[in-house]
């Protein structure tokens, strides 16, 4: 059982009051989502993962249920073959909301924005807003400790097994060169204390395993 899933879920429906038949239906969609085999890191853990930061965060919160169904809805479409994972997720959002009376508008747009800002992970600097710590959330993976990192890094691999190793190795070196390059990589100041310095040292660290991985395949 995949207890913070779970109670995550209960809070969101009973706030929007939501109907037994779709929230039953919609998190086992949720859930056969995550499951899904192409899946390796981004999994119903990687959920689970970001729900528990969020309880430890949550207070700082102004509008929990729509970071909640963000932190769901933002990787419930994953193809590693495709280029549109976070516009189908949204889509896909789009179609949850038009069952939920309760959800406005406004909210409907607000999360599918969010959603959709993980494309990129836009950083502002000292940021307080819900979006922020949201995508903070999904970035801490970067800043854990060397072996999670490591068992993170062998996942996303596996992801995309479908690229040849030179060709992974290149165009994930380039990722992380350009985390790299920003000024600073969580937004709000919590994150930034709690994770900066050991994303950095991580990126730094898989970026020189990279390269010298193409080192020897050049050789």
């Amino acid at each position: 059982m995949n207890f913070l899933v779970e109670t995550a879920w209960d809070f969101v429906t009973k706030e929007l009051s939501i109907g037994k038949e779709i929230a039953s239906r919609w998190l086992t969609e949720i859930k056969r989502r995550y499951g899904e085999p192409q899946r390796h890191y981004h999994t119903l853990q990687h959920i689970e993962d970001m729900l528990a930061l969020y309880e430890q965060y949550k207070d700082t919160v102004q509008r929990p249920c729509l970071v909640l169904l963000a932190i769901f809805f933002h990787d419930i479409i994953y193809d590693p073959t495709k280029p549109d994972n976070e516009e189908k997720s949204a889509e896909l959002f789009d179609e949850f909301a038009s069952e939920v009376k309760n959800l406005t508008t406004d909210h409907t747009k607000l999360v599918r924005k969010w959603i959709l800002d993980t494309k990129d992970h836009h950083v502002i600097a000292d940021s307080t807003e819900d979006v922020h710590l949201f995508m903070d959330i999904d970035m801490a993976i970067l800043g854990t400790k060397d072996q999670v990192y490591d068992d993170y890094a062998e996942k996303i691999r596996s992801e995309y097994c479908h690229y040849k190793d030179e060709d992974f190795n290149k165009g994930r070196a380039k990722v992380l060169r350009g985390f790299r390059t920003h000024p600073r990589i969580y937004s709000t100041p919590i994150f930034y204390e709690r994770f900066e310095e050991d994303a950095r040292k991580n990126i730094d660290r898989e970026i020189h395993r990279l390269e010298s991985l193409l080192q020897e395949d050049s050789g």
